[in-house]
C-alpha cells in the first residue's frame, strides 16, 4: 500500500475515533482507551519481532500516552481502592514499557499486553453489569 492510501486510512480512523468519542459515555471511553492500548500493544510487540526500533518506539509511545490517560481519568474519591489499585497497575505497565523499549525486551511488552487484556475484559462485563444491578449504579 502507498503512503497516499495509508494516510486516507489513518484520516478515516481518526475521523472514526472522533465520532465515537463524541457521543460516548465515560465506561464507553475507557473501553475504547482499552481497545486502543491493546492494538498498540499489539503494532509494538511485532515491531519488537521484526526489529523495527522507530516504529516500536512509536507504538510504545502511544501505549504510555494512553495509559497515562486511563490514569488520569481514576476517580479516587469515588474509587478509593480500586483507583489505587488501577493507578499502581497502570503506573506499573509505564515502566515495563519503558524498560521494554530501552533492553529491546519482547517479553515485557507480552506480560503488559496480559495485564491490559485481563482488565479489558473486565471492563467489557462491566456495563453488563451495571444493567443488572441497580445497586452498581448508585454505588
Amino acid at each position: 500500500m502507498n503512503r497516499s492510501s495509508l494516510r486516507g486510512i489513518s484520516s478515516y480512523q481518526d475521523v472514526d475515533v472522533s465520532t465515537k468519542i463524541a457521543y460516548a459515555n465515560s465506561l464507553e471511553l475507557t473501553e475504547m482507551l482499552f481497545n486502543g492500548l491493546s492494538e498498540a500493544l499489539a503494532k509494538a510487540e511485532g515491531h519488537f519481532a521484526r526489529e523495527e526500533t522507530e516504529a516500536r518506539g512509536i507504538a510504545i509511545s502511544r501505549c504510555l500516552k494512553i495509559l497515562g490517560g486511563l490514569q488520569s481519568s481514576l476517580c479516587f474519591d469515588k474509587g478509593k481502592d480500586l483507583a489505587k489499585n488501577l493507578s499502581d497497575i497502570y503506573d506499573y505497565c509505564s515502566r515495563q514499557l519503558l524498560k521494554a523499549n530501552i533492553n529491546c525486551d519482547i517479553h515485557a511488552v507480552r506480560e503488559v499486553k496480559g495485564l491490559i487484556d485481563e482488565l479489558n475484559s473486565a471492563w467489557e462485563l462491566l456495563p453488563e453489569l451495571m444493567k443488572n444491578d441497580p445497586v452498581a449504579k448508585a454505588s
